[in-house]
């Protein structure tokens, strides 16, 4: 009996592909969206079809990363209006006010989260970074503990915790602080510019000069390392 070979298959040309502008969605979806195809985004009213909040979140962090702050406050609220029902898109919405000097604006949205999330984080860290501009410190350290209940490792609430107990003399608990933080987040300049004056207050030399080497490493330029 002849068995005849079989035929090879026709190569399917590999399509190319759009970047959907999110790295973990991309890699999900095999490099980004083929191109050159329409695509139909469904939800319920308020979903935010007509500009889909991921898309702007991620849009924010590029705009941010190129230093164009405006333009990242302005994608950033574009994504709160797509999804105001998204706690953390609210949240990071309103610490940007904070911190781009509207934090005036911030408060409404603080008593936004308040009455939709009692309970999550940004609620908390909100309202530290409220209380802090407003110079209400120790209440804006409770607030930051209450955020850490609630995510233990949101870098921002560690570094103002640990700040806040640096300030008032309360070195051992901003170590072990200090110590969670650069854990896992080795990279972080602010942790070592913390770690670094608590080791100068300390009388740690050689730890002050590890911290402030590390920190130079990361940031060469950084002024308030260089003081």
């Amino acid at each position: 009996v002849l068995f005849r070979s079989a035929s090879p298959q026709p190569r399917i040309p590999e399509q190319s592909r759009a970047s959907t502008g999110i790295e973990g969605l991309d890699n999900v979806l095999g490099g980004g969206l083929p191109e050159g195809h329409l695509y139909l985004i469904e939800g319920t009213p308020g979903a935010g079809k007509a500009a889909p909040w991921w898309v702007l979140r991620a849009a924010k962090r590029i705009a941010s990363d190129m230093r164009d702050d405006a333009q990242a406050l302005r994608l950033m609220k574009r994504a709160m209006d797509a999804a105001p029902w998204h706690g953390g898109v609210v949240g990071e919405y309103g610490e940007m006010l904070v911190t781009s000097g509207r934090g005036d604006e911030a408060v409404a949205i603080r008593d936004q989260l308040r009455k939709q999330y009692p309970g999550l984080f940004w609620t908390h860290y909100l309202d530290a970074l409220l209380l802090n501009r407003a110079g209400q410190f120790d209440a804006a350290h409770a607030a930051a503990l209450r955020a850490l209940r609630a995510a233990p490792e949101h870098v921002p609430s560690l570094l103002m915790a640990a700040s806040a107990e640096l300030q008032k003399g309360d070195l051992l608990v901003a170590e072990k602080r200090l110590q969670v933080l650069l854990r896992k987040h080795p990279g972080s300049v602010p942790g070592w510019q913390l770690q670094a004056q608590l080791m100068a207050r300390s009388g740690r030399k050689a730890e002050f000069a590890a911290a402030l080497k590390r920190g130079l490493e990361l940031a060469p330029n950084d002024a308030q390392l260089l003081s």
